[in-house]
């Protein structure tokens, strides 16, 4: 039942009850850690060995960094579900900067003010972010965001 707050407006509550393929779960953001550790599941340590070794990786935070690239990816993965591919084709590297900028000045607003935790979304999450639109841009770049 639709709480009395948001009975008779047009929400994704109305959405869900409608039987639309929303479903309320599916906005629940995931952390890094639950991301690294979807990671871990499929990347144990010795396909992360055998991965780094066949890239050639020669320090143990390269290695490391793969883990979080791919943790990344999902992050990636699951806004570009929601979003599609039309919001960066539309504005390109510019937005994607844009969007970026939009970060880092969240981020400098809150060291600023020496608040190292966040009212809403979490720092990692503007890090992350910030992660997803520069390898955004690199695809813009060569061509293959679609």
């Amino acid at each position: 039942m639709q709480p009395p707050c948001l009975q008779g407006s047009n929400n994704l509550w109305s959405l869900a009850e409608s039987n639309s393929i929303i479903e309320l779960n599916h906005f629940m953001p995931k952390t890094l850690e639950d991301d690294l550790e979807s990671v871990d599941k499929i990347l144990d340590s010795k396909r992360l060995a055998d991965f780094s070794t066949a890239l050639e990786l020669k320090t143990a935070l390269g290695k490391e960094y793969i883990r979080y690239a791919l943790a990344n990816t999902l992050l990636f993965d699951r806004k570009q579900f929601d979003y599609g591919p039309g919001n960066i084709a539309k504005f390109g590297v510019v937005g994607c900067v844009i969007r970026a900028s939009d970060k880092f000045e969240r981020i400098a607003n809150l060291f600023k003010a020496n608040r190292k935790k966040a009212a809403n979304e979490a720092l990692i999450d503007s890090y992350r972010d910030i992660h997803v639109y520069m390898n955004i841009i690199q695809m813009v770049e060569k061509g293959v965001w679609r």
